[in-house]
């Protein structure tokens, strides 16, 4: 199962809060507890260099020569507790303590060091090693910083000094801080993600919508109706989904209609012949007569049903484009002459003069189809024309096209015959209009010619005269 827009973007953009959660949180725990180690740090450094200092003072105003932590040890590590209210342990250079003054109460403890056997801590060690340095001890809500360094007074070593100092006012401090940011944190993000999500699904509902809208429409549901209003590219998309479904739907329904009437004008050639062959083949059947109109008629609906399916094949190829004939330079001068000659017997059998007035016009396109074109609209026009009546044929140029136009004396033409003029199998009242041979089909074709032809076709009929215009783009 394919995960939708929606869930990979809602999952991403989660996955991304996520980790920036976790990465600016980390962040700013590094940064608080790396400026508290600064702090500590330089606190150290100061206490070392005071305590150094006092202790230099005392060393002074006694005699140089005496070993300072065993013989004012007491003092001295009391003297330290209190000027720096921390908890001190002294030991002499080889790492014995010698006294440890710990507690609010400063309680001094003296310490046997022949019974000591003691383990001692990182800083101890390196002090021993004429290093100073701190180590952090956390014990339940106790932060104590152990701070160590040797001591030397006149290049002779009296031994190392410890400081245990309790930190947790700060640790505390800290904690609150990181406590406080990850809050914020979890309550900024999740705001954040909810407005994310929310454009996530404003973002994508139109998609689903429309997503809806075309399986109904591959369902052949034209009905269904999209309601998008973002006021952004996803408008304009509905409204070129309703375009193409509105279109679809008007081809569907051209289709239907036009595979109707080709069921029903199949049926009247086919009905006819039907008819005759079953009466000539009954038993009984004699009359010589009847036989030979039957056989001309027979004869004359299988042409006319021939013709009919040629045509329709020809339409069929001209809507998929499978016309295979090239387009060249064709002068429309020679070929409106040829047509003019061709129809002027059928024009004087209605007593109509066809009036010809074109120049020498060469346009792009396929000559034989051109000829069928000019040949339907001419023809046309002189069955459909009045008796006694004048056809003009007019060719000129405008700009980059070339136009011809046909005009007639006809009757009014009724508005619904003028909106479904160009439609398949469409045939008008007029008398002439069901002449044998005439199927609806031709101002049709006419139309897919002109359109392949990348051109316009235009039919007005106004006081008493009906004008084809056609447009054609000129030979570049």
């Amino acid at each position: 199962m394919t995960m939708s827009i929606k869930h990979k973007l809602t999952i991403g953009f989660l996955m991304l809060f996520i980790i920036s959660f976790l990465l600016s949180n980390s962040f700013i725990k590094n940064l608080v507890y790396r400026n508290s180690n600064n702090i500590i740090k330089n606190e150290m450094l100061n206490i070392q260099n005071y305590s150094r200092e006092h202790i230099s003072k005392l060393y002074y105003s006694k005699a140089h020569d005496f070993d300072l932590f065993h013989n004012e040890g007491e003092n001295v590590a009391m003297d330290l507790a209190i000027s720096f209210n921390s908890d001190i342990i002294l030991y002499d250079e080889e790492g014995l303590s010698i006294v440890e003054v710990f507690g609010e109460n400063k309680k001094l403890v003296i310490i046997n060091r022949d019974e000591e056997n003691e383990i001692l801590d990182k800083d101890v060690r390196l002090a021993l090693n004429n290093k100073s340095s701190f180590i952090v001890k956390e014990d339940d809500d106790k932060y104590m910083v152990c701070f160590s360094y040797p001591l030397y007074i006149e290049e002779c070593n009296q031994g190392v000094i410890r400081f245990l100092k309790d930190y947790s006012h700060i640790n505390n401090y800290n904690k609150k801080i990181i406590k406080g940011f990850c809050i914020f944190s979890i309550v900024m993000f999740t705001l954040l993600f909810c407005f994310t999500y929310y454009i996530i699904y404003k973002f994508t509902k139109p998609i689903e919508t429309l997503s809806k809208g075309f399986k109904e429409v591959a369902d052949g549901n034209y009905d269904i109706l999209v309601d998008i209003n973002t006021g952004d590219e996803m408008e304009e998309l509905k409204d070129d989904f309703l375009y193409m479904k509105d279109k679809l739907k008007e081809q569907t329904e051209a289709r239907t209609l036009f595979l109707n009437n080709i069921t029903h004008e199949l049926k009247t050639p086919l009905t006819t012949i039907t008819g005759y062959a079953q009466i000539i083949g009954e038993e009984d059947f004699n009359d010589r007569g009847f036989l030979k109109r039957a056989a001309k008629s027979i004869e004359s609906e299988s042409k006319r049903l021939h013709e009919m399916v040629l045509k329709i094949i020809d339409i069929s190829k001209k809507e998929k484009h499978m016309d295979l004939e090239p387009f060249t330079n064709v002068d429309l001068f020679p070929l409106l002459n040829s047509i003019c000659d061709d129809l002027e017997i059928k024009a004087s059998k209605y007593s109509i003069t066809m009036k010809r007035n074109f120049e020498a016009i060469s346009v792009r396109g396929q000559e034989n189809e051109l000829k069928k074109l000019f040949l339907n609209i001419i023809d046309n026009s002189i069955k459909h024309g009045k008796i006694n009546s004048i056809t003009s044929i007019d060719g000129m140029k405008e700009e980059n096209l070339g136009v011809v136009v046909i005009t007639n004396d006809s009757p009014n033409i009724d508005e619904e015959v003028m909106k479904n003029i160009f439609e398949p199998f469409y045939r008008g009242s007029s008398p002439r209009h069901n002449e044998k041979g005439n199927m609806g089909l031709g101002l049709y074709i006419s139309k897919i010619i002109v359109d392949n032809h990348n051109g316009s076709i235009d039919l007005k009929n106004l006081d008493g005269k009906t004008i084809v215009t056609i447009k054609i783009p000129l030979w570049q």
